[in-house]
């Protein structure tokens, strides 16, 4: 596990990544206050790691986020950060774990503008769905 403690407005914010399944998967853990900068750099920290080209998946877990200041440019960002790294890893699936009607908004914004280069992106409320999805969609990759 890598964890990164970002420093805003006061307030600590951990994110963990947590390299799972012999480094098949990822899961990003939000807790605190989740902002569009620190989401950003987190994965940044993915797609420079050298064990992106390999991943299978990555599972953003934000049921621990008690707030999210996440902005649309943010999303826009991260949708063409993907976009650039897509030909790298066009296999890796995306699932998007969170219960707030914000969080669901802005996962949308980013699996529309990631749909258009094949990018396999859900949303799901329950870490449990999410699990499930990936798991079939690895059994079918």
């Amino acid at each position: 596990m890598v964890c990164f403690i970002c420093l805003e407005r006061g307030e600590v914010m951990p994110i963990s990544l947590d390299y799972v399944n012999s480094n098949e998967g990822v899961i990003l853990r939000y807790s605190g206050v989740t902002t569009g900068r620190q989401m950003l750099k987190s994965y940044r920290d993915i797609y420079n790691n050298q064990e992106y080209p390999q991943l299978k998946y990555i599972i953003s877990d934000r049921t621990n986020s008690d707030s999210y200041d996440v902005e649309p440019h943010h999303i826009s960002r991260l949708a063409q950060m993907t976009k650039d790294i897509f030909p790298v890893n066009p296999d890796v699936c995306y699932a998007i774990v969170s219960k707030k009607a914000l969080e669901f908004g802005m996962a949308r914004m980013y699996q529309l503008l990631t749909e258009e280069f094949g990018f396999k992106v859900v949303h799901f409320e329950e870490m449990a769905e999410a699990q499930n999805w990936v798991a079939e969609q690895i059994r079918t990759d």
